[in-house]
């Protein structure tokens, strides 16, 4: 009996020490206030060194009364500190930041990261490997690309947001359906068959007509291509969404069609768009077609031409011409100019043609310009029942 008494109480002496050591809180945490966080990041090359940016938060010019937003450095009323390292890898140049800093940088805040032009074209497969291997790095930070310095566009005027990189990140995200984050960007380098792409964003004047009180504000401007891991080139604005529509990841594109005259004008926006790449074997002979479906509505009409009431048919095979050419002509520079397939008509062959595609895998890239493209849109109008003519054409007769 004084034995069973005996193993309770050492029991019960295990259970409070085990309690005791559950108490004593996690042994490995860092205060907020050792903390720096990195809201955004850029990635630029200098000769065989990458030069790594870090936008950081300043904690204590946020929110307070009279606080702006945008600037860089650390004093006044600035809310973000700039700093840049630069290194053989990205990480030797983040640790090179790290001391020079007296907080501890966390990057799980990090929601946007952005590759200068000569770091691209230098080749990103070898540079990025750090992303993938501390689980700090979100891999849903979006990445876009700039033609000049990363750093740039993270010291650029931003008064609409708290931080330029919070307003590249929402202009990233509303650049296409599936805008491109870090997972999206490694599957795109590991699958065979399909070339990456990155929106561009570069930096433009807010008011060129008024000098003074012009800001260089943030814009998309196209997209980067590439070829493998490294760029090869540009798609202007214009480009950039037809591109888009071929991936099936434009968001609401604007068809500008000619009515009556170079300033008579009809807008059309799309929306619900499917887009089906068909690929084909005719003789050896790689051939892939596109199918293209799209509803429309009319965004605006400066024309003289009376198409309220009237069957749609002729604007609609406009607008189905217009696609296809505009498309077409994409095509053929990534084909012919960049040689690289953003498209995926590579990931197509390799589905429907396996043996085929094996034969011809390894280069790609030259056989690219030899496949045979076509396009068929088919683009239906709807909204008859609203205002179609321009508000400035005359219905009839004024009444007596």
């Amino acid at each position: 009996m004084r034995g069973g008494k005996r193993r309770s109480k050492f029991i019960l002496l295990v259970c409070s020490l085990i309690s005791l050591g559950l108490l004593s809180g996690c042994w490995d945490r860092i205060e907020i206030n050792n903390v720096a966080f990195v809201i955004g990041s850029s990635f630029d090359k200098n000769n065989d060194q990458i030069i790594s940016t870090a936008q950081i938060a300043l904690p204590s010019q946020l929110g307070g009364t009279g606080s702006e937003a945008g600037g860089g450095g650390t004093s006044g009323n600035e809310n973000y500190l700039l700093i840049s390292k630069q290194a053989k890898t990205m990480y030797l140049a983040n640790r090179k930041t790290q001391l020079s800093l007296s907080r501890v940088m966390i990057f799980s805040h990090r929601r946007i990261m952005i590759f200068g032009e000569e770091f691209a074209r230098a080749g990103i497969g070898s540079a990025i490997d750090i992303l993938g291997r501390f689980p700090e790095n979100r891999m849903s930070a979006y990445i876009v690309l700039t033609q000049g310095k990363g750093y740039d566009i993270l010291s650029a005027d931003a008064s609409i947001e708290q931080f330029p990189a919070e307003m590249v990140r929402e202009i990233a995200k509303s650049t296409m359906k599936h805008p491109i984050n870090v997972k999206r960007m490694v599957n795109k380098l590991l699958i065979n068959g399909v070339d990456l792409m990155l929106p561009v964003v570069n930096i433009s004047d807010s008011s060129k007509e008024i000098p003074d009180k012009s800001k260089s504000l943030i814009q998309m401007d196209g997209l980067g291509v590439f070829r493998g891991d490294r760029l090869v080139g540009f798609l202007n604005g214009n480009e950039a969404q037809y591109a888009l529509m071929g991936m099936g990841e434009a968001v609401e594109p604007k068809i500008v069609l000619s009515s009556g005259g170079k300033d008579k004008l009809i807008t059309i926006t799309l929306d619900e768009i499917k887009v089906k790449w068909k690929p084909n074997m005719n003789d050896s002979k790689f051939a892939i077609t596109a199918q293209l479906e799209a509803e429309g509505s009319i965004l605006e009409n400066t024309s003289n031409e009376n198409i309220e009431g009237q069957d749609l048919n002729g604007l609609e095979e406009q607008c189905n011409k217009h696609i296809n050419m505009s498309l077409g002509q994409v095509v053929d520079k990534l084909q012919h100019e960049y040689r690289s397939d953003i498209l995926g008509f590579g990931h197509e062959f390799k589905n429907r043609y396996p043996q085929e595609w094996d034969k011809v895998k390894d280069k790609w890239s030259e056989v690219l310009p030899t496949v045979e493209v076509s396009v068929n849109s088919t683009i239906h109008l709807k909204g008859t029942n609203q205002l179609m003519n321009s508000l400035g054409v005359r219905r009839g007769a004024p009444e007596q």
